[in-house]
């Protein structure tokens, strides 16, 4: 399975609206994301430091209960919220975007930030 970038973003914006703890990923919708892919996009986000999270999976499926976002996970979270930045900065990296690591994500919506603020 690739990494999709959005699907970090949202799983990550809906926990952040949705703070509580100990939700499991059965509990995440996403339209049109598949329980395997948010199961996998989270162990993503766990390897990255984004959110803390127990393991439970089972011998039939992958599945996460996520304790917390992390200071890290909400760190990136202020860089990519924004539509406009996204967006602006998915445009600027063209098909490039897709294979940035989440720092370059970050740092790229920054400067569209900083741009923006005229600094």
């Amino acid at each position: 399975m690739k990494r999709d970038l959005d699907l970090v973003r949202d799983i990550l914006l809906f926990l952040e609206e949705n703070d509580s703890p100990c939700k499991g990923t059965h509990y995440i919708q996403i339209p049109e994301k598949t329980h395997e892919e948010i199961a996998y996009h989270i162990r993503l986000m766990i390897g990255a430091g984004f959110v803390t999270a127990k393991d439970s999976s089972t011998n039939d499926e992958q599945s996460y209960v996520i304790i917390m976002l992390t200071n890290k996970g909400h760190d990136y979270i202020d860089k990519i919220r924004s539509d406009t930045i996204w967006n602006k900065a998915k445009k600027k990296a063209g098909e490039l975007f897709a294979s940035l690591p989440y720092s370059e994500v970050a740092a790229l919506c920054l400067a569209i930030i900083r741009e923006k603020l005229g600094i």
